[in-house]
């Protein structure tokens, strides 16, 4: 693996190339670069991974390079360094897909650990498209491609014989076909500690193990999105004996058991007719209603034979009473409330799809009602990790009872915060003072205290007669004069843990604020007199 380090200070690049672990890294080829023009001969000649680029560089910048490179088609993990925080540098860097974006000066070990997160995943990135060339020409994947296009696409039988032409299968017309959409719950975790293509293989085994055999045999097994695990299609062919309902309920139940055990998922499955190959597209279709229709089941097996759809009329609760209930702080009255409500759709099986999709709308635009009136901000919340899920819950009312309880505990946690004695302005101070050296936002103050950003400057210069950028700069030149007259330290490294990166700026406000500059400041404590 290759890297580039590119900065018009030969120190930094010369002393980057010396304190770095690179064999711990995985790294290999080293190469430097004082400019820009420099760094674009290298790499014409030679295939680059990872680019540590400075920004500013003279006539031609580091975010120039970047974007000659990209424009070259190189995919190379790039980390800027800079000594600004600029805000248009950092916005021009997510333009060009950067991994990371540090400020100067960097510490040896932060930067060795990114350098390392940048190449273990370019390790998984070619670990993965090997696969992925692999998977793409083989056999299994050109009969994944026609039976996409067989469940999903309208065809005629002259349709379906050129399809299999093209993509080298072979199916007669006596042969019968079983359809099954799998629904997946819960595999977030296992998802997320694994490879994709491993989450993928798993279920594969299990599907192939479970299935194959007893007169049937897998032909497919996809996802309807590639981007999602979510939902899946398996095709069965029907090899011989019965294939009775018995037998595929048993078999679907093992399955359904066998995932919970080994990938620590939900699925539910949901079975078609047997049909021939130029029925299957409309069977497809009903049964992937039936599945999107059903939000009672979760690890069941459901037939289309025994499907009735039917419309079920939304039933309201009485939301005013769950706002007033939260607004009060009876959040285990509410909760109650909440799990009675649920609880009856399920025993009067008074729910689907659509009503639980308005159910759940209507619940969203309640806890928006309560925080708005608290001036808490609704996006802020629903970034907590109790409101991941939301996509699992307009599926299954089993997760929307999840979602639910997790959602009004979160909100009531909110609105016990806001209430709290302590008031949001010490808290703000508070985290300022712990945080004086650190580039701060607006947004980082509101997400302390879980309100609007606006409101929340509102309400400090009610309650502290500044602003909170001025109270920030007051609070930064205070820290300044302390570190002035009580240590030696040189003035631009004052700066920085004041709070202030660009040295320049740090002394023109710091004459502003007191008449002096830092030295000046400095020389007349030792005489007060003068």
């Amino acid at each position: 693996m290759n890297i580039l380090l590119v900065d018009d200070d030969f120190y930094i690049v010369d002393t980057v190339k010396s304190m770095i672990n690179w064999e711990k890294i995985g790294i290999d080829g080293i190469y430097t670069a004082l400019d820009a023009p420099s760094a674009r001969q290298i790499m014409e000649g030679v295939p680059i991974q990872i680019i540590l680029c400075d920004i500013e560089m003279g006539k031609e910048s580091g975010l120039d390079l970047v974007e000659w490179a990209r424009r070259q088609g190189s995919g190379a993990k790039v980390i800027f360094l800079t000594s600004y925080a600029d805000f248009s540098y950092a916005q021009k860097a997510v333009t060009l897909q950067s991994f990371d974006y540090l400020l100067k000066p960097v510490e040896f070990p932060k930067l060795e650990e990114q350098l390392k997160k940048a190449a273990e995943e370019i390790s998984r990135e070619e670990a993965y498209h090997a696969n992925l060339e692999k998977w793409m020409t083989s056999q299994s994947a050109l009969k994944e491609s026609f039976w996409r296009k067989l469940l999903f696409e309208d065809a005629d039988e002259k349709a379906i014989s050129h399809w299999m032409d093209t993509f080298g299968v072979k199916y007669t017309e006596d042969q019968s076909f079983l359809y099954i959409c799998i629904s997946i719950y819960d595999y977030e975790t296992i998802y997320e500690s694994l490879e994709r293509g491993m989450f993928d293989f798993l279920l594969g085994n299990i599907t192939h193990e479970i299935f194959s055999g007893e007169g049937y045999e897998v032909q497919a097994l996809f996802r309807t999105d590639s981007e999602d695990a979510s939902q899946w299609n398996m095709v069965l062919c029907h090899t011989g004996g019965t294939g009775s309902k018995e037998a595929l309920e048993r078999l679907g139940t093992e399955y359904i058991e066998q995932i919970d055990r080994v990938m620590h998922s939900k699925v539910s499955c949901y079975v078609g007719n047997e049909k021939p190959l130029q029925e299957l597209a409309g069977e497809t279709k009903a049964v992937v209603r039936m599945q999107e229709d059903d939000v009672l089941g979760i690890r069941k097996v459901k037939f289309l034979s025994d499907y009735e759809e039917k419309e079920i009329p939304y039933v309201e609760p009485s939301f005013t009473v769950w706002e007033d209930m939260l607004l009060q702080g009876e959040t285990e009255r509410l909760l109650r409330e909440i799990s009675l409500y649920e609880n009856g759709l399920e025993i009067n099986g008074s729910c689907n799809a659509g009503t639980l999709k308005l159910f759940l709308g209507d619940f969203q635009q309640m806890l928006y009602s309560v925080l708005h009136k608290k001036s808490i901000s609704m996006n802020r919340l629903m970034k907590e990790p109790e409101f991941s899920d939301y996509r699992d819950a307009i599926r299954s009312l089993h997760h929307c009872r999840r979602y639910t309880d997790r959602a009004v505990r979160k909100a009531a946690q909110y609105i016990r915060f806001v209430e709290q004695e302590k008031s949001v302005v010490d808290v703000v101070k508070d985290y300022i003072e712990e945080h004086l050296d650190e580039e701060l936002t607006r947004e980082d103050f509101a997400a302390q205290v879980y309100l609007n950003a606006d409101y929340l400057a509102k309400l400090f210069k009610q309650e502290t007669g500044l602003s909170i950028g001025n109270y920030l700069v007051e609070r930064r030149m205070a820290k300044a004069r302390q570190l002035l007259s009580t240590t030696a330290r040189p003035v631009n490294q004052i700066a920085v843990e004041a709070g202030y990166t660009n040295f320049s700026y740090f002394a023109k406000l710091f004459r502003k604020t007191t008449g002096m500059t830092p030295n000046e400041y400095r020389k007349s404590l030792k005489n007060p007199l003068k």
